[in-house]
């Protein structure tokens, strides 16, 4: 790209590097392009760890680039093999802060490689060379260019062979998640002292960044970990941000040491000096020291609503990704207790966060103001959990902490972290919150490894994933019987497998009504199992009075638990205050908006107020966020309007991604009104087939026998439905309110 010179600025009085275009190269119009390129992406950072741009001209057909003057090595030359883990750790996290910076200024690099990383005499680490990067998030003008390496080679790849993403390698759209893979593949070569994929030729190093791992497996160690998910070749398995690799980074090398203190020398100097200084040398000590660590953050607007994206697993073996994401899913919920705070459900989060968008761009969708990102390693029965709170808006660090505790302590830690976030956030809380996060919380941590297990299987939802999820939830209450959250854990596993039809509501509701009735005398602090009780007195007990009542209560204990406001909401419309249930649906919906349930709830409501088209709209939201959700709102308001094939087409739709009896129902109704009589005959023959091998609700067939006509046996099976206490069947009335044309 260039050939680069000392020189001395004689206006300044300063020494510069100056790095010039020969002759030859400036001839080439696309070379002269990625200069030009190179500097406006620099000149609009300004980071320690960029380089620094101070200006741009042509002297006598000369172009130029004048930078500051750095004094050190590249980091190819320091990589003569493996480098020890504290210089690995520092550099790694010097350059993912400097890629933070130029992510947000909308500038990916496109080129990192260790001849693109300057370390100083002083130990600090320099990104140089943005001649590929593409700036504004759009690709630069002219891309088109082939692959850096000792030549240029003729092609659509932008990139050096060893080193690209394999997004990159395909030639398809690149983001910041690209230059945390090439980071990740510096990162691997400064541990073993190789390049993983670089191979004899160039082809051959392409292929094996899109096929290989590393040859040198490094996971075991807590750096090796971060550059293997650094490596993932799916994109939304890395990092999804610069600066969450940073944070990991920054805290993988310290193990479990404890938290940093000043040198021992410094600290003995005042120790001697104290008894000249007296009580005054004690005060000035401390303020010293106070002033060391500078005082904490404070957001520049109040903050009223946060995201806790999932938490980085730092741990050496991957089965212990459900100790991140239940740790993750806890905090969540002990913020969501705080009344003045918005905080988006971890359901939504961790979704979202497996999207291809940025931290940044998921909180603006959200609507948040904060963003809190943490990492969690785990070594037997200890943990360090390091967490932040940053602006949503600037990335500005309001709070940064990290902890170690043993396992056993981890729900005490929760309620610490959430006392801090609160503090720098300037959250005043009520005297029941404090007196909630004051509570003393030491658990067996077998049992809190069996909880989490089991949270992280329930929120998949699936049969398989509850019912293994229930007997994590078992064996935590069988470790610790005063543990108050296996208890729970247990009677929402039993209610997931009745309200989804998995098993006979009647068989399992005993079950359930059991453990929430000691979960609840464990701990009558949480609104969550006051959101289940209601829950369960609507749907099973149908005592719709006591459900209200629970209800109420949820939704004060934990305002923000977005499955209160959805079970409030129910009993609000069975009560015909349709009103207030559109309110609280949409009050879910701002907590937890990828959970597709009070989307579609929300259509009934539209439906009956008398909104068609809205109901439509809302329908097909929560169709979108989850193909194979039942469509039996969406199915009956198209046929309502005479759309049969539309409705035929979207029960069809949700059958092929999930073939359980709900949907299959919902097919065979659509082609008894669509005229396909035979075709709903063998769909009612399909549903009693599986109803010899499983439990499928009477409602069900009960819906097809009606479509077909089939009237004494529709009204048998709805009585059988009514006495099994389908969770279905408070909403007939509703459903019946809607005018049906048969």
């Amino acid at each position: 790209m260039g050939e680069v010179y000392r020189a001395r600025d004689a206006r300044l009085g300063r020494d510069v590097a100056i790095k010039v275009l020969p002759a030859s190269v400036a001839a080439d119009p696309e070379r002269v392009r990625r200069f030009e390129v190179e500097a406006r992406a620099a000149s609009a950072l300004n980071h320690p760890n960029i380089l620094t741009i101070h200006d741009i001209g042509t002297e006598n057909g000369v172009t130029y680039l004048v930078t500051e003057l750095l004094r050190g090595r590249s980091l190819r030359d320091l990589i003569t093999g493996p480098l020890a883990p504290a210089t690995v750790s520092s550099i790694a996290t010097q350059a993912a802060r400097g890629l933070a910076a130029a992510h947000h200024a909308g500038i990916v690099h496109r080129d990192l490689k260790p001849e693109n990383l300057f370390v100083t005499h002083d130990g600090v680490c320099k990104i140089l060379d943005f001649g590929l990067a593409r700036i504004d998030v759009a690709a630069a003008p002219g891309s088109g260019s082939g692959v850096a390496t000792a030549a240029t080679l003729a092609g659509t790849v932008l990139g050096t062979a060893g080193y690209m993403a394999p997004e990159q390698v395909r030639g398809h759209a690149t983001d910041a998640r690209s230059d945390i893979f090439s980071l990740g593949v510096v990162i691997q070569e400064m541990l073993t002292g190789r390049s993983p994929f670089l191979r004899e030729s160039v082809v051959e190093s392409l292929n094996a960044i899109l096929k290989e791992e590393p040859a040198v497996p490094t996971r075991s160690t807590p750096l090796g970990s971060i550059a293997s998910r650094c490596l993932e070749k799916d994109p939304v398995r890395r990092f999804q941000s610069a600066g969450d690799l940073a944070f990991a980074l920054e805290h993988a090398g310290s193990g479990f040491a404890g938290a940093s203190v000043p040198p021992r020398r410094r600290w003995s100097r005042w120790m001697i000096a104290l008894p000249v200084l007296g009580i005054a040398g004690v005060v000035l000590v401390l303020a010293l020291r106070a002033h060391e660590h500078g005082p904490p953050q404070v957001a520049a607007t109040p903050v009223r609503s946060l995201v806790v994206v999932p938490f980085a697993s730092l741990s050496r073996e991957s089965s212990d990704e459900y100790f991140s994401a239940g740790m993750t899913d806890a905090l969540t919920t002990e913020l969501s207790h705080i009344g003045a705070l918005r905080v988006i459900a971890s359901h939504s989060a961790a979704r979202l966060q497996d999207s291809t968008r940025s931290t940044a761009d998921i909180a603006k969708e959200l609507g948040v103001e904060a963003i809190v990102s943490g990492s969690v390693l785990r070594a037997g029965d200890q943990v360090r959990i390091s967490a932040r709170l940053s602006e949503a808006a600037t990335d500005r660090v309001l709070w940064a902490e990290s902890y170690d505790r043993p396992v056993s302590n981890v729900l005490a830690l929760q309620s610490e972290v959430t006392r801090a976030i609160a503090r720098a956030i300037a959250l005043e809380l009520s005297p029941a919150e404090e007196a909630r996060l004051a509570r003393p919380a030491s658990v067996d941590p077998r049992a809190v490894d069996e909880y989490l297990k089991g949270r992280y299987l329930w929120s998949r939802r699936t049969e398989p994933s509850v019912r293994e999820a229930l007997e994590h939830f078992r064996a935590s209450a069988q470790v610790a019987p005063d543990f108050a959250l296996a208890y729970a854990g247990i009677a929402d596993a039993y209610l997931i497998l009745a309200a989804y039809n998995y098993e006979q509501p009647l068989t399992v509701a005993p079950l359930a009504l059991e453990a929430l009735t000691r979960a609840m005398e464990l701990d009558s602090t949480a609104g969550e199992p006051h959101a289940t009780r209601g829950d369960f007195a609507f749907h099973v007990e149908r005592n719709y009075e006591l459900a209200m009542r629970h209800a109420d209560r949820a939704v004060t204990l934990s305002p923000g638990y977005a499955a209160a406001h959805i079970w409030r909401g129910e009993v609000l419309s069975v009560l015909g205050r349709t009103g207030e249930a559109i309110e609280e649906m949409q009050r879910a919906i701002s907590l937890d908006p990828m959970t597709p349930f009070p989307r579609f709830f929300l259509g009934t409501l539209r439906e009956i107020s008398g909104d068609p088209a809205q109901a439509e709209r809302d329908y097909r939201a929560a169709h979108a966020l989850m193909p194979g959700y039942p469509a039996g709102g969406l199915v009956r308001l198209l046929l309502r309007n005479q759309r049969s094939e539309e409705a035929l087409a979207v029960a069809r739709e949700t059958v092929a991604v999930d073939p359980a009896p709900g949907n299959v129902a919902v097919l065979g109704v659509a082609q008894a009104f669509s005229g396909d009589r035979d075709g709903a005959q063998t769909t009612l023959d399909r549903l009693r087939a599986m109803a010899s091998e499983r439990w499928v609700s009477p409602l069900d067939i009960a819906s097809v026998e009606a479509s077909l006509g089939h009237s004494e046996e529709a009204l048998r099976q709805l009585r059988a439905a009514i006495d099994s206490r389908d969770f279905r069947g408070p909403m007939l009335g509703i459903i019946r309110d809607i005018e049906f044309d048969a």
